[in-house]
């Protein structure tokens, strides 16, 4: 039986035509497809998807990008049902990408349900006949209002020679009066859609992989509302949304407070966005991997603050020395070795957490000086980030605010520089503080600095085996890069323009995957961001300018030294 629905066009104040006009039915078997587009968050994912539901079978499939991610449900009768998910994973220890496939059982509070890609029409009120991209179509719309938000559906389509609706378009559009923005919008695409027969075997996990190879999933349990979103992503874009839950979720995980219901509302949308975007990223089968951290409850300008590395115009050049091949001997290019981690030799302190601070500049400085102090004496020493903070404010660092490697190395060249441990000085505050350097405490006396110029991967790595572990400057803006999880991050989006770079890092070594060179790279957003705080850049192309302006000091003999040191 068809619903009817009224559709009513007035005419004049008294007058008004009235038509009935039967809501459109889909079959519960059918093949479409199509496109998402997410404008806010700048994506736009084909998929291709088929459901099959009669008395003796039930299931979906859905694949994203042809084929690189694939979710199969099969809800079962008298139990909970299985969710299969088939992707692309990382480079595996020869350097090949391989299909893993993840098996994931239903529940009591999750049980497995066929997917769906056309909207529920339980509501909708026919709109009319309108043009939409060239095409004359039928529109149904709902309108309804959550709290303070507004929330507009539109769904287009046309009928065939056999009065059959065949889908168009679905839009969405949420408006929140608090935030007085709009806080959400997309459109579902269908491009091909039909309702003939469709095989069993379109549903069988073994016409794709081994399916005893499928195993656990490896990541959130199935009591995550991120992992449901994940395998069932669709099911969110077609009215009922979860993720305030999985916000919800996030916040108690990572201690999150917010100040007021502003902020929460604020927080949670920036929250959906970002899951958005790290599921349709993991889905594209890429060499690295994103996942949700501290920041997915951010937007880029939030984001900006952990950043730090400002070049600031008050005229002040560096003096320090421009380094290329020629310096290098050739005995010294030929002997580098294909790989290099010096936190294995010790020459590295454990990773640490700038916070809400951008202050990654004097990270990027102890961290080479670190790793200098290290080969020259044979001693891991911890040196102070706050010190530089609170008192190179003279060479044009400006502590929280930013500042560059080189300014500091000035500072301790100075008259009145130098730089202490982390014990002597103070624990790092996350803040600007006042100056309280002591000089017969001072452990780093620098002779020279220098910059590796001429962005050659040969270089770099000559200097970093010579020099030890190298401060350099890297775009950071990418969300994709503030998600960072593990892999060979070589997002072609990053900038390597010495004007571009907007943090600083660590570069403590390189390595081999297969056929794809990488550089290993120490963060300073504590160990819950990336790889246990490290990140792995793909060399060729120079991604994100890690080879564009590398730095490193020459230590002159320290005043100070701990028992037992000696000169290596």
């Amino acid at each position: 039986m068809l619903n009817l629905v009224i559709f009513s066009t007035c005419v004049a104040i008294v007058v008004c035509n009235f038509a009935v006009h039967e809501t459109p039915q889909f079959p519960s078997s059918y093949q479409v497809k199509g496109y998402v587009e997410l404008p806010y968050a700048e994506l736009k994912e084909d998929f291709q998807f088929w459901v099959l539901s009669n008395d003796t079978f039930q299931g979906s499939r859905l694949e994203w990008y042809n084929g690189l991610d694939i979710v199969i449900d099969q809800p079962q009768s008298g139990s909970f049902g299985t969710t299969y998910q088939v992707s692309y994973t990382t480079l595996t220890k020869n350097g090949n990408t391989v299909r893993s496939c993840f098996e994931v059982y239903g529940s009591n509070h999750y049980p497995v349900k066929a997917n769906s890609v056309l909207p529920d029409l339980e509501g909708f009120t026919y709109g009319g006949t309108v043009v939409k991209d060239g095409l004359q179509v039928d529109m149904m719309f709902m309108k309804e209002q959550k709290g303070g938000k507004e929330n507009s559906y539109k769904f287009y389509y046309t009928m065939d020679q056999n009065k059959v609706a065949v889908p168009v378009s679905y839009e969405f559009l949420g408006y929140d009066k608090l935030l007085g923005s709009h806080y959400d919008k997309y459109e579902i695409v269908y491009s091909v859609y039909t309702s003939e027969e469709i095989s069993v075997a379109v549903f069988d996990i073994g016409t794709i992989v081994d399916e005893s190879t499928c195993g656990d999933f490896p990541g959130p349990g199935a009591s995550s509302v991120e992992h449901q979103i994940m395998l069932n992503p669709m099911h969110d874009l077609l009215r009922t949304s979860r993720y305030e839950d999985a916000h919800a979720q996030f916040a108690s995980a990572f201690g999150k407070q917010y100040d007021n219901e502003f902020e929460k509302r604020r927080a949670g949308i920036n929250y959906m966005k970002n899951l958005r975007l790290i599921h349709s990223r993991n889905r594209q089968g890429k060499k690295y991997k994103l996942a949700v951290n501290f920041m997915a409850d951010m937007d880029q300008d939030d984001r900006k603050v952990y950043l730090g590395l400002r070049k600031k115009n008050d005229r002040r050049k560096p003096t320090g020395l421009k380094v290329g091949p020629k310096d290098f001997t050739k005995q010294q290019m030929d002997s580098v070795p294909e790989y290099l981690d010096w936190r294995l030799a010790g020459a590295v302190t454990q990773v640490k957490d700038q916070a809400f601070c951008g202050s990654c500049w004097s990270f990027g400085t102890t961290g080479t000086l670190e790793g200098a102090y290290f080969l020259k004496y044979g001693h891991l020493v911890r040196l102070s980030q706050q010190n530089l903070m609170d008192c190179s404010w003279e060479q044009g660092n400006n502590g929280c605010d930013g500042g560059e490697d080189w300014r500091s190395y000035e500072y301790i060249q100075s008259q009145m520089g130098g730089l202490m441990t982390e014990d002597d000085y103070g624990q790092y505050l996350g803040q600007n503080g006042k100056c309280h350097f002591n000089s017969s405490e001072n452990i780093i006396n620098i002779d020279s600095y220098a910059f590796v110029t001429g962005k050659q991967e040969k270089t770099v790595k000559t200097a970093l085996n010579i020099h030890g572990p190298l401060s350099v400057g890297i775009d950071a803006s990418l969300d994709s890069f503030s998600f960072y999880s593990h892999g060979i991050y070589d997002d072609p989006e990053c900038k390597n323009a010495l004007d571009d770079l907007d943090h600083s890092v660590l570069l403590v070594g390189y390595g081999n995957l297969g056929d794809t060179s990488y550089w290993l790279v120490k963060n300073s957003w504590s160990t819950y961001w990336g790889n246990l705080g490290y990140v792995t850049f793909a060399t060729e192309g120079n991604v994100c300018g890690v080879m564009t302006q590398p730095s490193y000091v020459t230590l002159a003999n320290s005043a100070k030294k701990f028992q037992g040191e000696k000169e290596v």
